[in-house]
């Protein structure tokens, strides 16, 4: 392998530009492209965001906090203010009332949302657009909400309004990452508990009873 090319602007730039394409169609290939990419480059593990946190019982802690609190705050507020139908999307029928589907979910989101999508667009994407741009507030300002129009793509499948949370959402994750020092670990504990008490709120058929709590 050249790793010469690799490591040359023109062999990076290409190496993000491929990653992030593909993530934005199956992210656990980009993810492991990105891993594999970390090694051929030398990248530590660090500069992803994949570091051992000083805290790390705070880290899951707050992790499950945010992500609870960000899923409530999306079911019962901005969802309903953007007018996503109460019912929810057809597109997670599947898992309403199988047990099955719904253990097959969680194992999908754990590995998928929580691991593979953090590292592609908040680990990697991040890494990549302060070594072209720095870092400057601007620039950072920019970069999540690039990020987070990128983090939609991929969630299409949800729908306008799905996608549009999705966005939202990932330009929170995007602000949390980098006030906390860019711990990805701390977004990615969030990100799965987002998804899996989205996942159990089908699953109960509660969808409608949450979105009205506040708006009917």
């Amino acid at each position: 392998m050249n790793t010469k090319f690799i490591n040359s602007r023109f062999g990076l730039n290409l190496a993000t530009f491929i990653i992030i394409s593909i993530g934005l169609i199956i992210v656990p290939i980009a993810a492991i492209l990105v891993l594999i990419w970390r090694k051929l480059t030398k990248t530590t593990y660090k500069s992803l965001g994949l570091y051992k946190p000083t805290k790390i019982i705070k880290t899951i802690g707050v992790g499950i906090g945010l992500g609870i609190l960000l899923k409530l705050f999306s079911a019962t507020i901005f969802m309903p203010l953007i007018g996503y139908p109460p019912e929810g999307s057809d597109a997670f029928l599947f898992i309403k009332e199988s047990l099955t589907n719904v253990l097959l979910a969680c194992v999908y989101i754990v590995i998928v949302a929580g691991f593979c999508e953090e590292i592609v667009f908040r680990g990697f994407f991040f890494r990549q657009f302060e070594t072209w741009f720095g870092s400057s507030r601007s620039i950072k300002v920019v970069m999540i909400i690039l990020g987070s129009l990128l983090f939609g793509i991929p969630h299409m499948y949800q729908g306008f309004h799905g996608a549009i949370n999705s966005i939202v959402i990932g330009a929170i994750y995007g602000m949390i990452f980098l006030m906390n020092k860019k711990n990805l670990w701390l977004v990615m504990i969030s990100h799965a508990v987002y998804d899996l008490l989205a996942t159990y709120i089908i699953y109960k058929g509660l969808t409608k009873t949450i979105a009205t709590l506040f708006f009917n």
